[in-house]
């Protein structure tokens, strides 16, 4: 295990966001001094792309190791680190029962640098468990495209709770070009719509719920 120091980070939960797509509205914080751990290239890939849980003897070893800068003073994150193959890294915040359900990137230089530092360390090994694989549709989506895909996805939710048949019903209409009499294979079509591969019909349908969003409330 070894330290990096003076490094900015942006967890989220729902997905890693690579450094170019922070955005200035993100809760960018600010670490004084992080463990980090070289581990083997597969131990890596799951500690990225899945929800992991580590031992308690883990935690332990990282318990309190993580030092924050906050706005009065210097705080501490419980059960942080950072993870890397030597190729690539993730940083990843953990609970009290070692799930991992936060995670960051970093910004490109320090990416770079914390890289750089990494070969002098040795593998290190972790016991773990895979406790939720990336089923995430949106995982290869930049972040514009996913917050179109939850927008149209969240739409749709609220005008099925809302009984809002006459809007689904136009909204397949503008999405397949045809309608349809049976609103049961109306819902089913366009509960997949977020699935589908990203293109310009899901910005155009966007665009034509929020202009119809906006009218409303006008």
């Amino acid at each position: 295990m070894g330290y990096i120091y003076d490094i900015l980070v942006n967890f989220s939960s729902k997905t890693l966001y690579e450094f170019f797509e922070w955005d200035k509205e993100d809760n960018i914080e600010h670490l004084r001094k992080i463990p980090i751990f070289k581990i083997n290239t597969n131990d890596f890939l799951d500690f990225k792309n899945n929800i992991v849980k580590v031992d308690k003897l883990f935690l332990e070893k990282i318990k309190n190791k993580t030092e924050i800068f906050t706005n009065t003073e210097v705080g501490v994150i419980e059960y942080c680190a950072i993870f890397t193959d030597g190729m690539d890294l993730v940083i990843i915040e953990f609970d009290s029962e070692g799930v991992g359900y936060l995670k960051s990137s970093m910004l490109l230089d320090e990416y770079e640098d914390t890289l750089d530092e990494s070969e002098l360390l040795d593998l290190f090994e972790i016991n773990y468990e895979v406790v939720k694989l990336n089923n995430n549709p949106y995982h290869f989506e930049t972040r514009f495209q996913l917050e179109i895909l939850d927008y149209i996805d969240n739409e749709i939710k609220l005008l099925l709770k809302r009984k809002n048949f006459n809007k689904l019903s136009y909204l397949y209409y503008e999405w397949f070009n045809k309608k349809e009499p049976d609103i049961n294979e109306v819902i089913e079509n366009l509960k997949n719509i977020s699935k589908e591969e990203f293109n310009k019909k899901h910005i155009k349908l966007y665009e034509l719920i929020k202009l119809s969003n906006k009218n409303k409330q006008i």
